[in-house]
């Protein structure tokens, strides 16, 4: 007759080795289910910057023909150049490097992408590798080229300053108007680019605009000696 006291006590407690593994798996299921949804670039690359894992590769590249290779390698010179330089900055230094491209398909369609290279560190904290985020852009960018297009075939002069009165827009009519290219103006700040016009009428109202009233009026600009509908 086998007594209660012979019989070994069971561990309820899960080893630290199997909890390890479990964990393991866990996140692998994870990230094979993140890569099976995201319709964004996701790419690893080792500490040559050769590439260990492609998501969703660029149109005209496939995974297999990619790993093991540098952008240098698989790219026209320009883009495998801007592509190695921005990721090998990112091993050097070890600070994230973002960076925006593009890519046309086989169908001669341009795909815009804007994405961030982090560096991967292994257990010591050493940088050994690149891990690289690529979101597709495309529609947005497309929407902005389509805005661009409607206010340059704009024939009335028209351009746009940010909050801190720098120039981000300025059409072909406003050119023409004002004199200058839009190279010389953009980025510029407006006060600075015109001090003259500080303490005038245009500013005033300027600054009304910015608070968010509807503003319009002729303006005599002494300066070029020319009326404006504003």
């Amino acid at each position: 007759m086998i007594k209660k006291q012979d019989i070994p006590p069971v561990s309820t407690q899960r080893s630290p080795h199997m909890k390890g593994n479990r964990m393991l798996d866990y996140q692998s299921e994870l990230l094979t289910t993140i890569f099976n949804q995201t319709q964004d670039k996701i790419v690893i690359h080792d500490k040559d910057l050769r590439y260990e894992m492609i998501v969703n590769p660029e149109p005209g590249y496939n995974e297999r023909e990619s790993i093991g290779k540098t952008d240098l390698e698989l790219f026209e010179k320009e883009k495998g150049e801007l592509f190695y330089e921005t990721k090998k900055k990112v091993m050097e230094t070890g600070i994230s490097q973002s960076l925006s491209t593009s890519f046309v398909s086989e169908d001669h369609k341009e795909f815009f992408y804007k994405g961030i290279f982090i560096p991967r560190l292994d257990r010591h904290g050493v940088v050994n590798g690149i891990i690289g985020y690529l979101r597709d852009v495309s529609d947005l960018k497309w929407a902005e080229n389509e805005i661009k297009w409607t206010l340059d075939s704009i024939k009335d002069g028209f351009f746009a300053l940010d909050r801190e009165w720098r120039f981000i827009y300025v059409n072909d009519a406003a050119e023409e108007l004002v004199g200058s290219k839009r190279e010389e103006l953009l980025g510029k700040n407006h006060w600075e680019f015109y001090p003259e016009t500080i303490g005038t009428e245009i500013e005033e109202n300027y600054r009304l605009a910015a608070s968010g009233r509807f503003m319009e009026w002729d303006n005599y600009y002494g300066h070029w000696d020319r009326w404006f509908h504003i």
